[in-house]
């Protein structure tokens, strides 16, 4: 069950009849609303101010955004405002944005001018999985002229951003330019576009849950061995179904399929890589990873008496000790990994150097560095307990480690 609703409320139109109709709609759930100001017209203040009023007026808490950016690129500013919107949403509370029909047709023309796939076809999802809660746009049904038809039928005031007839933006380009002439030729493009939208989602989740029967989990590497029973077609669709998988966005299919070629080609000491902004997709050892560019801090290490929670540096997430053989706080050391590291094994008479047990386990070299080491500072010389949940020492003096995962690409217990 949803618990309330949060409203990306700009004072155009749009997000106007979705504020309006939201609260005429009478529902039990809370709402409030976000704005950003990105300070880009000589009017952002004032618009910032009408969003005030009006949410006053429909008793709506209103959260108003400063976003001072590099530039005025359509894409730094749809970034920066979701990965707000991302950090603010509660759990389980439903972000409502106003994306209409006319939105969804210049989505998939712009995608389709950049060569994408059957995802990128799909163009703007109605509903999803979004953080702690989930995205809907429920006014994907209704043209532009519909909702402002229907503000006006209630006397509502909207704001208009002179920005959006600037044609240099792509979207705008499209709306203005491209779409009108298409539909002054097929009256129904745009509510035909749409459809083909809806097609191609149907499409898609069928692939998904095809990809859900046979492809690797989520955070597990996808086998380069997986692409050779399908058609030779089909790769590019079957590596971008991985992707969506573990909650990447899908790039174009030419750059997929080119980084494909290399890792089907690949010598054993290459590792072709596909950069997608802050996560890197990665070949080694016929296997795929996704790779995340925030690397560990060099030389971190942290005390931690094996009580209190420890939260881990570069978004690692959180160690905990699942019991401990004593009462009284431990003396505990947690870094990552370094080299020259050894640790004794169960069953085992004498230490093991762990780049030996990486080497064995296949452990991609990027990964090894992302294992918190626990150990013990009681002696001169401190001793390797564990590393992280998965391998431990039988001097340790606690029955495990419990390591809660932030990042996706963080290493699991099962390596191999």
């Amino acid at each position: 069950d949803a618990s309330g609703f949060l409203v990306a409320y700009s004072g155009g139109a749009d997000s106007t009849a979705l504020l309006h109709a939201l609260r005429q709609a009478n529902m039990s759930y809370p709402i409030r609303a976000i704005h950003f100001n990105h300070h880009w017209h000589a009017e952002a203040d004032a618009w910032q101010e009408h969003c005030q009023r009006q949410c006053q007026h429909l008793d709506i808490p209103l959260t108003c955004v400063d976003l001072h950016l590099p530039d005025k690129s359509e894409n730094t500013a749809r970034i920066a405002r979701y990965q707000n919107l991302q950090h603010m949403l509660r759990s389980k509370e439903i972000l409502l944005t106003a994306h209409h029909r006319g939105d969804q047709a210049e989505t998939m023309l712009q995608k389709i001018l950049r060569g994408t796939g059957l995802a990128g076809m799909g163009g703007i999802r109605p509903m999803r999985q979004y953080g702690p809660g989930w995205l809907a746009r429920p006014l994907l049904a209704f043209s532009a002229a519909d909702l402002k038809n229907w503000l006006r039928h209630n006397d509502i005031d909207w704001l208009e951003d002179p920005s959006n007839e600037n044609t240099r933006y792509a979207r705008n380009y499209l709306r203005h330019t491209v779409l009108p002439g298409i539909q002054s030729r097929w009256p129904q493009a745009e509510s035909r576009l749409a459809a083909t939208a809806e097609h191609a989602q149907s499409a898609w989740d069928l692939l998904h849950h095809f990809y859900q029967q046979h492809g690797p989990m989520a955070g597990q590497p996808l086998p380069v061995n997986s692409f050779s029973p399908l058609p030779a077609n089909t790769h590019t669709t079957w590596l971008a179904l991985w992707l969506n998988a573990n909650q990447q966005h899908v790039p174009e299919s030419a750059r997929l399929k080119e980084f494909l070629r290399q890792c089907l080609y690949a010598a054993d000491d290459k590792a072709p890589e596909l950069s997608l902004g802050h996560i890197r997709i990665r070949c080694w050892h016929q296997h795929i990873y996704l790779v995340n560019n925030q690397p560990v801090p060099a030389n971190w290490e942290s005390p931690w008496d094996g009580i209190t929670p420890l939260i881990l540096p570069a978004e690692l997430g959180t160690l905990r000790l699942k019991t401990t053989t004593t009462e009284t706080p431990l003396a505990l050391k947690v870094r990552f990994y370094q080299g020259g590291e050894r640790i004794l094994l169960p069953g085992q008479k004498h230490h093991k150097r762990l780049k030996k047990i990486f080497q064995q386990q296949s452990v991609p070299p990027w990964q090894r560095r992302l294992w918190p080491l626990v150990f013990s500072v009681h002696s001169k010389q401190p001793k390797l307990l564990a590393v992280g949940d998965w391998l431990m020492t039988p001097a340790a003096p606690f029955e495990g480690i419990i390591w809660q995962r932030s990042r996706q690409d963080a290493p699991t217990a099962v390596v191999k």
